[in-house]
């Protein structure tokens, strides 16, 4: 069981060995009272650390998730439901990670690929505003020049003229 456990989760054993010292600190103990006490605490010490493993694990691929999918219509309770978090939760955890909420990730994340889209492919803005994900093109519009600075257009015709 110590083996599998120092296998499967070694980044618990890095700094300290948990395992072995809630085994030592349970020959010490001298009623059954204590013993299960000792075990409760280290097992929930050993809980806690798997899961801040784990949440990071998980953040780093709901976060690339949105970095491949952010054209597609995505909403907070759709991930967590695709990836078994709570919706509120997976909120925090993500404005935990990325230090901004999830709106605001994918709006930017948006915004930037809507960029590349205007100078490089040369296309539209109603056809940028459809191919990164925005439904309404003033919405879109609103977006990009709260983010930018400028309109859309204004923003492709001031590359244009750097160019």
């Amino acid at each position: 069981f110590s083996d599998k456990l120092k296998k499967d989760y070694s980044f618990l054993f890095k700094n300290k060995n948990i395992f072995d010292e809630i085994i030592d600190k349970i020959y010490r103990m001298e009623s059954l009272e204590e013993v299960m006490d000792i075990l409760t605490k280290g097992l929930m010490e050993i809980s806690k650390e798997i899961s801040i493993k784990s949440n990071d694990s998980s953040i780093k691929r709901i976060v690339k998730y949105v970095e491949t999918n952010y054209y597609k219509d995505l909403k907070l309770e759709t991930l967590a439901e695709i990836f078994n978090y709570n919706s509120a939760y997976l909120g925090k955890i993500f404005k935990n990670y990325t230090e901004v909420s999830f709106n605001t990730y994918l709006d930017k994340k948006r915004i930037e690929e809507g960029k590349k889209l205007l100078i490089e492919k040369n296309l539209k803005v109603y056809e940028v505003c459809e191919l990164i994900g925005y439904k309404n093109i003033d919405y879109f519009h609103s977006k990009f020049k709260k983010y930018v600075g400028v309109s859309p257009l204004n923003y492709k015709k001031q590359k244009e003229v750097i160019k």
